[in-house]
């Protein structure tokens, strides 16, 4: 999808306006809900234990995403992750997202059109400290990747998806191998994600269930010990850029409900300026509620696109301990 494409005015216009209030809308509700409150005793961040997992399937998919408060925007092969009725052939993508000096996670993916759709493939990996090798001492929020933790631990998913058109419906699945390394602890499972988008004049819907499988079960430390995976049914919605004086704007909000009851929203703008043809500079600004207390609610992220070549950035800021820095190569 040409993110960069200019929208007819009347009606398009009218309705991308719509849709930016209500992600302007989402983006005060993300920054506007209070944090939840838990105690404080590893690094600076809580120390609830992790319920669902592994922490590479709970964090946002694309840079794109990391800068608008983790709703995804626009279709490609990195959708494979997340919306895959998003899955859209025809290039290339990898993602280096460093958690302070506890985490890097690393991801890649390219897709095709094929059969009358788009297929994609994908690898993540992320690697961090554990503050033991029993699965129940892993903690849960997003900020305790941050902190160095004795034990070393590797989480990896391997994808395959495919979307194609059904009956003016864009129709998606994607298969997913997912593992994890904790000590001397190994784990893998199989899961699926089944998703469904429409588009609505300028702006996309997906509606998608993530993660449906069997838990991670440790034959190391701790055997007979299960890890659920992180569950979730995401709403998500998008608009293509439209001109506004000299720039192009587009914004994306994301709704989200987890396994174990929480709400996650988040949403952001997007905005872009193009001085000459073929060269575009992006700056994205978002807001997020995860309710685990620890992240700021504000996202950050910037951009240059080429004629074939893209470029991000994108910043989470965390309490107490530093920030996540993420960087973004594709290709067209």
């Amino acid at each position: 999808m040409n993110q960069g494409q200019r929208l007819p005015s009347t009606g398009s216009n009218r309705l991308a306006n719509r849709g930016l209030g209500l992600v302007a809308a989402a983006l005060a509700v993300a920054c506007a809900l209070p944090p939840v409150v838990r105690a404080q005793d590893y690094g600076g961040v809580s120390d609830q234990a992790l319920e669902a997992g592994p922490h590479l399937l709970e964090l946002a998919s694309s840079i794109e995403a990391l800068g608008l408060g983790g709703a995804h925007m626009g279709s490609g092969a990195h959708a494979i992750f997340s919306h895959p009725a998003l899955v859209d052939g025809g290039g290339v993508s990898s993602l280096v997202q460093r958690f302070g000096s506890g985490a890097t996670r690393v991801t890649a993916s390219g897709g095709t059109n094929w059969f009358g759709g788009g297929v994609a493939i994908g690898l993540a990996v992320l690697e961090y400290g554990a503050p033991g090798a029993d699965p129940a001492l892993l903690l849960s929020d997003e900020a305790a990747l941050a902190v160095p933790g004795p034990t070393g631990a590797v989480d990896f998913v391997v994808a395959a998806g495919f979307s194609r058109s059904v009956m003016g419906v864009e129709a998606g699945l994607s298969a997913k191998l997912v593992g994890q390394r904790l000590g001397s602890g190994r784990a893998t499972t199989g899961a699926l994600d089944l998703g469904v988008a429409k588009g609505f004049g300028p702006a996309t819907v997906a509606l998608s269930v993530q993660n449906l499988g069997p838990a991670l079960e440790s034959d190391g430390v701790s055997p007979g010990q299960d890890l659920p995976l992180a569950k979730r049914v995401a709403l998500g919605a998008f608009s293509r850029r439209y001109p506004l004086g000299p720039l192009d704007i587009g914004g994306a909000a994301q709704l989200a409900r987890t396994g174990q009851g929480d709400i996650e929203v988040g949403g952001g703008l997007e905005i872009a300026w193009w001085p000459v043809a073929g060269r575009t500079f992006v700056g994205r600004i978002g807001g997020r509620h995860t309710g685990d207390g620890t992240a700021s609610p504000v996202t950050v992220g910037a951009g240059f696109a080429g004629d074939r070549i893209r470029l991000d950035y994108a910043f989470q800021g965390y309490d107490s301990v530093d920030g996540a820095h993420s960087f973004g190569l594709a290709f067209r």
